[in-house]
Parts: C-alpha cells; sequence; structure tokens
C-alpha cells in the first residue's frame, strides 16, 4: 500500500485492489471516500496548484462519514456496505448510533456529489431486482 497524508487528511493506494481511498478528518469527524488515480496523484505535488486537498479528495465517491460533534451523541453513516473492505487501512471507530437507509438516502440526495449519487442509484436497482 502507498501513502500520502497531510494536515486533516490520509489517501491510500491499495496495489492489490487496485483502489484508492481517502479519509478528511477534522476534531473527532472522519469522512471515507474512493477517489481516482488523477485526485492520488496530484495530491502533495506542486500539480495541485493552489486546491485544497480535502476539495480533491471529496469529488470522490463518498463511503462512510462519522460525526462526533461537540453537540449530541457520535453518528455514522454508511454510504457503502464495502466501506471496511474498500478501506482496510483505516481505523474506523464504529458507534453505536447509525443512520437509517432512509436517512442515508437522505443525505446522498441532499449533499452527495455525483458519483456517491449515481452509487446510490445502483444499490437501490440491486436491492429491488433481488427482491422481486
Amino acid at each position: 500500500m502507498q501513502f500520502k497524508k497531510g494536515l486533516g487528511w490520509k489517501a491510500c493506494y491499495d496495489e492489490e485492489k487496485g483502489i484508492y481511498t481517502a479519509r478528511v478528518s477534522w476534531r473527532g469527524d472522519a469522512s471515507y471516500y474512493e477517489i481516482d488515480a488523477a485526485v492520488f496523484n496530484r495530491l502533495n505535488t506542486p500539480e495541485m496548484g493552489n486546491d485544497y486537498p480535502d476539495d480533491l479528495i471529496k469529488t470522490g465517491r463518498l463511503l462512510y462519514e462519522k460525526r462526533d460533534g461537540s453537540i449530541g451523541p457520535a453518528t455514522e453513516t454508511v454510504y457503502d456496505d464495502n466501506f471496511a473492505e474498500l478501506c482496510s487501512w483505516a481505523e474506523i471507530r464504529r458507534c453505536d448510533n447509525t443512520s437509517s437507509k432512509e436517512m442515508t438516502g437522505l443525505f446522498t440526495d441532499l449533499w452527495g456529489n455525483d458519483k456517491t449519487k449515481e452509487h446510490r442509484m445502483n444499490q437501490k436497482e440491486e436491492e429491488e431486482k433481488s427482491s422481486s
């Protein structure tokens, strides 16, 4: 595995699986993304230009998010059930409060980028096919 990291972020290229993943974290909050090679290769290089690393990472597909703010209990939202396998390098600390599938869908519709929305639609189609 190859890693790159900086203040509030870490990215990984897993050669065995052929995937790129990354974490953006701040004060107990953490979001994990599947990114592409172009994003991974730009991180910590002059080609990054004026872009912030977390902005580049957030263009990827959101896999998992944990919010642990000072108000209320920690809450996690699972956007991809395989996130732990995709991010096997990550130290994910699960919590007791998990967003329901309905709330995850709402979060995706409201704040998700195109990659996350497309994956969610594909998941729904697969669920409908398997229940028929």
